[in-house]
């Protein structure tokens, strides 16, 4: 059966004059760039200009053609899964920015050199807890990041650093379910940082197939989320930071 590709249109501006970011994909294949905390990432970062880039889990490429249109000089991608650095890659070549844009396979930091930095890392992690026992379908399994779901963003604070020019910062998104106390923990402890958007998203297909795995790590105190009208609402952050001198 042939994969069936869709399209998104997210204009990067706010005026009817803004520049469009264009992404063909197929959501069986890839992460779908329709989740909400991908459109909060990519409508609010700042790019300068001078910006090297580092895309971690680059998905559908959103963030790094993304980054790349706004004016970033060079961006590097990563991706563990050869069907999303595919995707990224026709999407680079479909928005004109290929040229800025190298793609690497692998999982996090891993095909980052010791001696790479960049100025910008943005990541939108893997931030589903996994309880072990779950069988999700594509883009679900890309999702999972340990039994608290924390696994990947503490990954990309504990390792960040190294690889950040002086003056660099991180920018990602991350959500209430997923151990917050862990990770601003993280922050308080070794970042000066900022939360640039905060917004409520009800919970979709795959948190609502772990809702009871969920409110077992809520009593826990692991996960955060509130109901309203019955409906599960978690929380996500877009944080920037910087590392504490």
């Amino acid at each position: 059966m042939q994969p069936k590709r869709h399209t998104m249109r997210i204009p990067l501006g706010k005026g009817n004059d803004a520049q469009t970011l264009v992404l063909e994909y197929d959501p069986l294949a890839v992460y779908a760039p329709t989740a909400y905390s991908s459109v909060l990432l990519v409508r609010n970062i700042d790019v300068q200009p001078d910006d090297v880039a580092l895309d971690l889990g680059t998905g559908s490429g959103v963030y790094a053609v993304g980054i790349a249109l706004r004016g970033a000089r060079r961006v590097v991608a990563v991706d563990i899964h050869e069907s999303a650095l595919e995707t990224a890659q026709h999407n680079a070549e479909l928005n004109d920015v290929s040229a800025r844009i190298q793609f690497r396979r692998g999982s996090m930091f891993d095909p980052i050199g010791d001696d790479e930095k960049f100025s910008l890392i943005v990541s939108n992690p893997p931030c589903l807890p996994d309880p072990g026992d779950i069988d999700l379908m594509i883009p679900g399994t890309i999702m999972l990041s340990g039994p608290d779901g924390a696994h990947h963003a503490t990954v990309l604070l504990e390792q960040g650093p190294a690889h950040l020019l002086p003056e660099g910062r991180i920018v990602f998104v991350y959500p209430s379910t997923s151990n917050p106390r862990k990770i601003f923990g993280l922050l308080d402890q070794h970042y000066e940082y900022d939360i640039l958007a905060e917004i409520d998203i009800p919970f979709y297909l795959h948190f609502l197939e772990l809702w009871d795995y969920l409110r077992d790590l809520k009593a826990q105190d692991i996960s955060e989320f509130h109901e309203k009208a019955g409906v599960p609402y978690r929380t996500y952050w877009l944080i920037e930071a910087r590392p504490k001198p």
